[in-house]
């Protein structure tokens, strides 16, 4: 996905779609770029303890992130479809769970939200939208109240190395 800001702390929420989950996780940045144009960023060896939670239903759109902001996750060949369902995904959240119209949801992504190129590299572009915490804290959509109450993280733990 190349998605920089997805680091220690991060709640990262990913759609099932198949028995068993099949999840795997790749490779470790020391540093990258937005918008990740060439093979790779800078790659390292390291170690990664990640929490697993299998949650039944959801109530948001998926992928979803969750850190020092709240990021929607998008991906598609096409860059402007990417871009779009991004944006789509960030004014359902804010429209659903923030209590904003579908105006008012637009306005606020136009002031305070940031739509940002994850990577370009793979055939399936990624970009993300971040809301700043500020906003879902003013829009009770704080994030460990946000994430954890409604999804129940933490009903089933594995150690990843």
């Amino acid at each position: 996905m190349g998605i920089e800001t997805i680091t220690k702390g991060t709640i990262f929420l990913l759609p099932i779609n198949v028995p068993g989950a099949l999840l795997a996780m790749g490779y470790l940045h020391a540093g990258m770029s937005g918008g990740e144009v060439g093979i790779s960023g800078l790659e390292i060896k390291g170690v990664m303890e990640v929490e697993v939670s299998v949650i039944k239903s959801h109530l948001y759109p998926l992928p979803l992130a969750v850190h020092r902001l709240l990021y929607t996750i998008a991906s598609s060949p096409d860059l402007g479809q990417t871009t779009e369902t991004a944006t789509l995904m960030a004014t359902g959240l804010l429209t659903a769970h923030g209590g904003l119209d579908t105006n008012q949801a637009i306005a606020l992504q136009s002031i305070a939200g940031d739509l940002q190129i994850c990577q370009v590299v793979d055939p399936n572009k990624t970009c993300c939208f971040a809301i700043p915490r500020t906003v879902t804290e003013q829009l009770r959509m704080e994030r460990m109240e946000f994430c954890r109450n409604t999804f129940g993280l933490g009903l089933k733990r594995q150690k990843a190395t």
